[in-house]
């Protein structure tokens, strides 16, 4: 299989993995009660998904097969992507970091009786998968476990933006009768909350957009990765890969962490979701009260449920007590002036911003007259 092909079934399968719709199902009482669970683990092995390039919008006119078409011009340049990223990163596995954070929450929280076990195998056909199900809860079963956490990682760069994702699909049986007590796809992703982001999974950009106007990735997507010579990526990357795992025990009632909970507002506040994310905020700011990523979070979400006075008061006492944190000056300037049309307000935290490092915004600039 060339790579160019492997990584356009990666970005398609990444792509409708998104997109599949997750009850969030949890019986925090029976995963408590665990006495002998085990966990398996599949998508260590495969390499890092780039799916940044957007297709060409001419591609329209050629109806479904432009969707194939699209796909196949955006594999070519994410397969360039992935090479300009790869050759930084001088052989780091990710998956691996991932598979190692993963074993250590899990063996912290479960202790010396947590088992370790197969993925569960693809096969085909609904009889043949019914069978392959039954007789791997029969072993499970027999060989004393009595819960089993089945986790599919995946990890990458998505969008036109470049965004660092680290994402977590997981299930949570109880042996005796097959019963789901826990599932959900955790997606934590390294950019900071900004009041212009639209509500959307990054990973749900994996495939071409056939509708978006842009032609290209922006023009620091890759650079933002490769200019230190993979430093950030490595950082950010593990910071989300232990974000994904505090989520994922939060989630299950296993932990009371507060970037757990940031993590999770801030997924339930893309899924605009926004009274649920409001408890998860305000979950790790009792956990640590001077968490200024969930402080900004709590404000944007307030904004995106309707309240732009109370998200503004939320951000100035913010810009106040963390005067160089600059997505609280890009907020505050966003607000100010697309919200308020005050842009005597929004000029000089959108100045702030730039000059604590935020890249420009054009529409923010164009209202603001610098354009």
């Amino acid at each position: 299989m060339t790579s160019i092909y492997r990584l356009l079934v990666l970005i398609v399968a990444t792509g409708l993995i998104a997109g599949c719709v997750t009850t969030g199902t949890v019986d925090r009482a029976a995963i408590a009660g665990a006495r002998r669970p085990a966990w398996s683990l599949d998508g260590a092995d495969d390499n890092m998904v780039v799916a940044m390039s957007p297709a060409r919008r001419t591609l329209q006119i050629a109806g479904s097969a432009g969707t194939l078409i699209g796909a196949g011009i955006a594999a070519v340049s994410n397969s360039r992507y992935r090479r300009d990223i790869e050759s930084v990163l001088a052989g780091y596995d990710g998956g691996a970091v991932m598979e190692g954070i993963l074993k250590e929450r899990l063996s912290e929280t479960f202790g010396p009786d947590l088992g370790r076990v197969a993925a569960p195998r693809n096969v085909v056909g609904q009889k043949d998968r019914n069978e392959a199900v039954k007789e791997r809860f029969r072993a499970l079963r027999n060989q004393g476990f009595d819960q089993i956490l089945d986790l599919d990682i995946t990890y990458g760069l998505f969008g036109y933006d470049g965004t660092l994702v680290a994402k977590i699909d997981g299930h949570m049986y109880a042996v005796e009768g097959r019963k789901t007590i826990w599932n959900n796809r955790l997606v934590v992703f390294s950019s900071p909350v900004l009041a212009s982001d639209r509500l959307i999974d990054p990973t749900k950009r994996a495939l071409p957009d056939l509708g978006s106007p842009r032609l290209s990735i922006e023009e620091n997507a890759i650079e933002q990765w490769t200019n230190d010579g993979g430093v950030l990526f490595r950082e950010r990357f593990e910071a989300a890969a232990r974000g994904a795992a505090s989520a994922m025990l939060v989630d299950m009632g296993l932990a009371e962490e507060p970037e757990g909970a940031y993590y999770l507002g801030k997924q339930l506040m893309n899924q605009k979701k926004f009274a649920e994310a409001d408890t998860r905020f305000r979950q790790a700011l009792a956990i640590r009260p001077d968490y200024t990523d969930a402080r900004n979070g709590l404000a944007v979400n307030t904004a995106h449920a309707g309240d732009i006075d109370g998200a503004i008061a939320l951000t100035e006492a913010l810009a106040s007590d963390a005067p160089e944190y600059a997505p609280a000056h890009y907020n505050l300037a966003w607000w100010y002036a697309e919200e308020k049309g005050d842009l005597d307000s929004a000029r000089p935290h959108y100045e702030q911003a730039r000059e604590l490092g935020l890249p420009g915004d054009e529409d923010l600039e164009k209202a603001l007259g610098l354009r």
